[in-house]
Parts: structure tokens; sequence; C-alpha cells
């Protein structure tokens, strides 16, 4: 009998998470330090184009560096359209003269993005603490690449650029405890996510204005 509870304690520990879809609420923020970073070209006529090849929807996370999908119902979010209003609130403030004839041609494409969600913890702690409850730490991963290619002054370049963050989350289970996210009033696990995602897009965003530096612009 104890290793049937076991068993079931096994299987039914990643759905604690996962019994369907939530929604990621991401925010489009750039936050102080691109602004203060941001010097503004008023010279260059800037023609811009952003693409994705991801898509908004679904996203299920990763176990950590991005070896396989975590089992069960991922989150609903944005990400490519949240980028998009970030990039082009950034390149409105770094080149205010952007027009579709622009002789600078800067083309931005999101190329990847994906999340990992993993415990470093044994899986005997894990099935104790399903069973008679407390904590298990997770560890929060958001990554973002884009390839940008600029054609300035008749010569092209172009660069991949990454941007990562990372968070932990504690979850409390049962009766919960003291120091756990939930029981601190802290936030969800799709907040710490949200707040991930937008810090490596910010990361991006300092990326890109230190790429246009060096060409320049």
């Amino acid at each position: 009998m104890k290793h049937v509870v076991t068993f079931v304690a096994v299987i039914l520990f990643p759905l604690l998470f996962w019994n369907c879809a939530s929604t990621i609420s991401l925010t489009s923020n750039i936050n102080d330090f691109v602004m203060m970073g941001i010097k503004t070209n008023t010279n260059a006529k800037v023609d811009f184009q952003y693409s994705s090849k991801v898509q908004d929807g679904e996203v299920k996370p990763f176990s950590k560096d991005k070896q396989d999908q975590v089992s069960g119902t991922g989150y609903n979010l944005d990400e490519p359209s949240s980028f998009k209003n970030m990039i082009s609130e950034y390149m409105s403030d770094k080149f205010p003269n952007i027009v579709q004839s622009g002789s600078t041609k800067i083309n931005v494409t999101l190329e990847d993005f994906f999340i990992e969600q993993y415990s470093e913890e044994s899986t005997g702690k894990k099935v104790l603490t399903a069973l008679f409850g407390g904590e298990n730490n997770y560890i929060l991963v958001a990554e973002v690449k884009v390839l940008v290619t600029v054609n300035h002054n008749g010569q092209e370049s172009s660069k991949i650029i990454t941007g990562k963050s990372e968070d932990r989350y504690i979850q409390g289970v049962g009766t919960g405890t003291s120091t756990s996210n939930l029981y601190r009033g802290n936030n969800s696990i799709e907040n710490v996510h949200a707040s991930n995602i937008n810090k490596a897009n910010n990361k991006v965003l300092m990326l890109l204005n230190s790429y246009f530096q060096e060409l320049g612009l």
C-alpha cells in the first residue's frame, strides 16, 4: 500500500502546477537603465521592420538547460506582441525619424523564446513534500533571442542578441510554510515568470543599444 501511495504522489506531483493552462500576463515596461542609456539619433532616417518566428499562445516550459519539455499543460502568453511593443517604443525614442523610405534599414526578428522551470530537489524530497506538506524550490528561466540586421551607409551587418533572466520560486505544499512565496504573500509562479520574461526583454534592448553605438548609430 505504501508503494502505491508513493507512486501516485510521484505521478500527481507535476500536476500541482498545471491542471490546466494558466495565463502569464506580460508587461511591456522598459526599465530605467535602458531608457537612460538611449542616445537619441535625430540625423538617421530609419526604415525599421519587426518580425517574429514565435507565435502568441501556449508555451510549455523546459527542464534545466532545455533538455526536454516538462510534462503537463503550459502557460498562455503573448511574448511576441509584448516584445514588439517594447522594441517599437525603444526604436521611436532612439530614432525619431522612422520612415519607410529611410536610407538606414534596421530589421529585428524574434528568433526564439522559451522558459525553463525545474527543481533541483531530489525525487524523495518532492514525494515527502507532496505527502506531508512543506516546500519545493523551483528555478525559473526566461531566454529571448533576436536577430538584428542593419544596413547603414551601404554596409550591412547583423548580430544575434540573447537576453536571459533567472529567478527562484518557492512552492508551499499542504498547510504551507513561513518562507514559501504563497504564504509570504509574494508573487504567484505566473507573476515570477512574467517578471523574468520582462527582464530578459530589457536585456535584449540594452545589448541592442550597445550594438547601435558600435555601429555609430
